[in-house]
């Protein structure tokens, strides 16, 4: 009878799983970074939405507030009272509201702008914020 495997042939076979083992080490390596840069983006996209949210949703709330009282203070911890609900820092927002005093049936309007530094500049160590805005505008009562 004929052999089907020589001894030279069971010692390359035996080689080629370390050989696969490598290569598939290898492309990890090459496959990783870019695995883990899609998964902060994503995940700061969706931290990009959050703030949005919560902004427009703290723009909204004192705009209503302002519409029935004439106190800027009040509208003011308003929204800093919401931002802090939400988890967002008071120093990196710029706050503007106009028509406070205003008469009834006229429009008052709050305008949120919040200052973020999306987390893969962080990890790239690159200083740059993204401003997120947003705004309001109701009629007096």
């Amino acid at each position: 009878m004929m052999s089907l495997h020589r001894r030279g042939d069971i010692n390359t076979e035996s080689r080629r799983p370390q050989a696969q083992r490598g290569q598939t080490l290898v492309e990890f390596a090459m496959a990783a970074p870019i695995l883990v840069i899609m998964l902060v983006g994503i995940v700061d996209f969706g931290r990009v939405l959050m703030v949005q949210h919560s902004i427009t949703n703290a723009a909204r709330q004192s705009a209503r507030l302002a519409t029935m009282t004439n106190s800027a203070e009040s509208v003011y911890s308003k929204i800093n009272a919401s931002l802090a609900s939400g988890g967002l820092s008071s120093d990196a927002v710029t706050i503007s509201v106009t028509g406070l005093t205003g008469r009834s049936g006229e429009p008052t309007q709050v305008t949120i702008s919040y200052r973020l530094t999306p987390l893969i500049l962080r990890l790239l160590h690159i200083d740059q914020t993204v401003t997120l805005s947003a705004a309001s505008r109701m009629r007096r009562e």
